[in-house]
């Protein structure tokens, strides 16, 4: 192979890993974030609002999207500015749009 190619190539490589690694756009930290695991735990990032709660339904404001989880035994745990943690037994969850 050629010391032009290698140099070349290295180049490239440089290029795909700086994109790769990027800061991802600024719009990103102000968007809302819904996170499920497989255990009934669910993060929700710069929520709204609460707009509905009780054991077995939980709503959310999201901005542009209401989400409506249904379950059995939800429990908030933590509720700030920019996160609330919601736990129990999911069996829905429901993305209702604005328009």
């Amino acid at each position: 192979m050629s010391k032009k190619r290698k140099v070349k190539e290295k180049h490239a490589l440089f290029h795909a890993v700086k994109e790769a690694f990027q800061m991802p756009p600024t719009d990103m930290y102000t968007q809302s974030f819904l996170v499920i695991n497989a255990k009934g735990h669910i993060q929700l990032e710069n929520c709204k609002a609460v707009t509905y709660y009780d054991e077995n339904t939980i709503e959310f404001n999201m901005g542009n999207v209401c989400v409506s989880v249904t379950g059995d035994k939800l429990v908030m745990h933590t509720l700030s500015k920019n996160l609330v943690s919601v736990s129990g037994t999911v069996f829905d969850v429901r993305f209702i749009y604005n328009k």
